[in-house]
């Protein structure tokens, strides 16, 4: 039986458990680290329609419900908006699930700021 996040399913569980795990009050360096802003709207681009609607849908909610249990606040990331955080914690669980079929020049940008911030979940991908 497939998993709802797809062949790299254990990839997307590990990340999604080290994003759980970290302290809000690591969030604010880890944003403010993130140096793809200009690379990042082509490696978004290059996830759509790579796999299915299911495992896409179930990886994105997974990575937003994940963000979301941390109760980051725009506070806690120096009045940045959160969304931006969420956006980047849902894109990069969505690039783990794609394995290769992403290229690794958009999986290397969609995973560079968590790599950067010491996330081992991330260091191999």
């Amino acid at each position: 039986m497939a998993h709802k996040y797809g062949p790299h399913h254990e990839s997307v569980t590990a990340f999604l458990d080290e994003v759980r795990a970290t302290p809000k009050e690591a969030w604010r360096p880890l944003m403010e680290g993130d140096t793809t802003v200009q690379e990042r709207p082509a490696a978004v681009k290059a996830t759509v329609g790579a796999m299915s609607a299911a495992v896409r849908g179930a990886v994105d909610k997974a990575g937003r419900d994940a963000f979301a249990s941390i109760g980051l606040t725009n506070d806690d990331l120096d009045r940045r908006p959160r969304t931006n955080a969420r956006d980047r914690v849902a894109t990069a669980a969505i690039a783990l699930a794609m394995g290769d079929k992403l290229a690794p020049e958009h999986r290397e940008v969609l995973l560079r700021v968590f790599v950067d911030a010491g996330f081992t979940s991330v260091s191999g991908s």
